[in-house]
């Protein structure tokens, strides 16, 4: 045994055994491997490495350390930034040997992957059918798409395609004590809290995933990218807000200042000018797009913040060129530093300019050089903060510089981190963005899937439960700065144009929403619903109508949410596009029929009204009390209707999604309707007072649990289905 190793000779040759001595690693050099990864901050010698190739054997490799009582760690491309995939002594699950694409499905726009597979790789694989997989992280050419769940990943061009959660529909996963179970599926809707959801961005810590099923995105025909180039930082990020605010919705907007600009120049002569103090890339597609509309609008909007020439790549090459100046910016940064600490926070868009500024301060208190680039469509900043790995007083400044701006994000109501995760790095930040009573319940969320507190221990939360006291975050205020407020309980709470944002009592009438939005040429793609619809009825039973195909469902527009549980008033995210600082608990509330809580307030994403589509406020969607509701993959739906027009059942409204709506009950539909339902791939469920069940959901024994988290003392309806 190595030394700290929790692995004892007996564990070693049943591993050994399970996955062939091969694919069985404990030599002290094969260990020192996998003992950091990229963040290189913290390191950790495991006690060996086991290598499977299938979720059978990744759960007989989870029940030999269950039973052993001995943690266990997935990982995979190693190219995580927080120390998330470092164990002390247990066991790593290495899944770079599950690396197929089990099945492409183009027709109904859906691929099964192993957690091995390269993010970068599915999109080459899928390009010949006009498709690709749309999260893009930097790092896309390595790390797998395992690794993008683990962490929710964003990228460039989630502004306008959403983060990894978005785009996953499905995963089968071996729970800690190595039981298997499917959570989500191939269809693009199922009743029941969102387990899938939750552990998209939980970083190993709830159970391993070993298969994948993801969403793919139709490729756009057209693509226009511009590099705008300023003058001033604080022009570009207050062009930011101006462009959000206009109207635009760019495919990607990413911000590289100056120091940055000089480093990738050196390196890779992507054309940026050197003298700027900040350029701008900005990317339109014709994908739900007016692009020559968008596109004028953009370069009369960047007139207003610079006088420099707009610059537009006419030809693939040249936007590869800006692209690749963009994407591989980090690695340009050995050309000003030895080595450099990089950070991810999350503020609104319009504190894109407050937050720069307080970060040249924090440069000047700790005499260190910060280069920054960000994905500033979203708010998610990456501060590089450069040092001397030799120097000891030059770690602790760029720590404590570093600790300093996660601060600064909270407090401006963002986030610690966006898309790389808590980990080891952040972890005692954590308290920063939750009360003691949210952290309290994700842990209890933990308890339920690893009771045995096996599955990645000692990531995400506060080792010191000292640091957890206080029932209020430490970074506070918590919310974005008030640009529109109303008084009213149930209307209008806060509205930022120019974060693209809303914030609504829960009682609030969808109908007034969108009137009160229409001036600012914005709406919240939910619906049309019948009148005296509220936004609260429509989280609680995640009801969709027309615009899901577009924008996908609830799951994809909800960012934050205030709720009463049996333990307390507590947030289930915050009012920023991208965050994983912690469990994402909106994914459970989210068609949970008020089972969980009581929602008070919600925060949603907000669209601009696109020029092709005429908003529905008054809705034509019929929401049936009575009848049924049946799912489908969304190809399948004309050969279900054409078979429910032969057996003369009527059908009230057909979603894009692949979900029907029939105004017969289960039993009227007959044999035949209910076998075709299954020979597609679909399920059906009955519509009782317009709340949709199915008989024997699965994991119904999980929900149960979960329920007890949030309701200890039984003080919320009963869910069922």
């Amino acid at each position: 045994m190595t030394p700290g190793s929790k692995i004892d000779s007996k564990l070693s040759r049943r591993l050994s055994a399970i996955v062939g001595s091969q694919n069985f690693l404990d030599q002290a050099s094969e260990l020192k491997l996998y003992s950091i990864d990229a963040l290189r901050f913290h390191s950790a010698l495991p006690g060996c490495i086991v290598l499977p190739e299938s979720t059978d054997e990744v759960s007989e490799c989870v029940k030999a350390c269950s039973e052993a009582n001995v943690p266990l760690t997935a990982r995979g491309a190693g190219t995580g930034l927080s120390g998330g995939a470092l164990s002390d002594g247990g066991v790593i699950i290495q899944l770079s040997r599950m690396n197929r694409i089990i099945k492409l499905d183009p027709l109904n726009h859906l691929a099964i992957v192993q957690p091995g597979v390269v993010n970068a790789a599915l999109s080459r694989r899928v390009k010949s059918y006009n498709l690709h997989f749309a999260p893009d992280p930097s790092s896309q050419i390595v790390s797998t798409i395992g690794g993008n769940v683990a962490e929710n990943a964003g990228g460039p061009h989630t502004l306008k395609y959403g983060v990894t959660s978005n785009h996953i529909l499905g995963q089968t996963v071996v729970l800690a004590d190595g039981e298997v179970v499917q959570l989500g599926g191939k269809l693009r809707w199922y009743p029941g809290y969102d387990l899938s959801g939750l552990f998209t961005g939980s970083e190993g810590t709830l159970g391993i995933t070993t298969e994948i099923i993801v969403n793919l995105s139709e490729l756009p025909q057209t693509v226009r990218t511009f590099l705008l180039i300023f003058d001033e930082l604080t022009r570009a990020t207050d062009c930011v807000s101006a462009i959000l605010k206009r109207g635009i919705l760019p495919t990607a907007l990413e911000m590289l200042d100056q120091l940055t600009i000089q480093a990738v120049e050196a390196k890779l002569k992507p054309g940026f000018p050197r003298d700027a103090q900040a350029v701008l890339i900005v990317e339109l597609d014709d994908v739900n797009c007016d692009l020559p509309g968008d596109s004028a609008k953009l370069k009369m909007t960047a007139r207003e913040f610079t006088e420099n020439p707009i610059e537009e790549a006419l030809t693939a090459r040249h936007r590869e060129q800006l692209w690749r100046g963009r994407k591989h910016a980090v690695g340009s940064l050995g050309q000003l530093a030895p080595a450099y600490y990089t950070n991810d926070g999350v503020v609104p868009r319009n504190r894109l300019t407050d937050v720069f500024r307080e970060i040249e301060i924090i440069a000047d208190k700790y005499q260190i050089q910060i280069a920054s680039f960000c994905h500033a469509g979203d708010g998610n900043i990456h501060p590089n903060v450069l040092y001397d790995p030799s120097d000891p007083a030059q770690i602790q400044r760029a720590l404590k510089a570093s600790e300093e701006i996660q601060r600064i994000c909270v407090e401006m109501g963002g986030t610690i981190t966006g898309e790389h995760g808590v980990g080891l790095e952040k972890k005692a930040q954590l308290r920063l963005m939750h009360t003691a009573t949210e952290i309290e319940v994700m842990l209890n969320i933990k308890k339920v899937f690893d009771p045995q507190n096996l599955a990645n221990p000692g990531k995400i939360f506060p080792s010191d439960r000292s640091e957890m006291e206080s029932d209020e975050p430490a970074g506070s205020p918590r919310g974005y700065s008030q640009i529109r407020e109303r008084s009213e309980p149930n209307f209008i709470l806060q509205h930022a144009p120019d974060n693209l944002t809303l914030k609504l009592g829960a009682e609030a009438d969808l109908l007034a929403v969108q009137v009160f939005l229409r001036p600012f040429g914005q709406f919240l793609p939910l619906g049309p619903f019948k009148r005296d619809t509220t936004v609260g009825h429509v989280v609680n039973y995640n009801l969709f109508g027309q615009y899901a195909a577009r924008y996908g469902t609830v799951r994809n527009l909800l960012l934050n949410a205030k709720i009463r549980t049996g333990s307390g008033i507590i947030n289930t995210g915050v009012d920023v596009m991208k965050n994983v600082s912690g469990y994402d608990l909106n994914k459970l509330i989210i068609g949970a029929r008020g089972s969980l809580c009581e929602l008070l307030e919600v925060t949603f994403r907000i669209y601009p009204v696109p020029s092709d589509l005429e908003v529905d406020y008054l809705g034509t969607t019929r929401l049936i009390s009575d009848g049924c509701r049946i799912v489908l993959p969304p190809l399948m739906v004309e050969k279900m209707t054409s078979a429910l027009d032969e057996a003369r059942l009527r059908t009230v409204s057909i979603i894009p999604l692949g979900v029907i709506d029939i105004e017969h009950s289960i039993a009227e539909l007959g044999s035949e309707v209910l076998d075709l339902v299954g020979r597609l791939g679909g399920f059906a469920g009955e519509l009782k007072g317009g709340i949709f069940h199915v008989d024997n959901s699965p994991n119904e024994h999980l929900m149960e649990k979960i329920k007890e988290v949030f309701d200890p003392h039984g003080e919320f309806p009963e869910y069922h289905g």
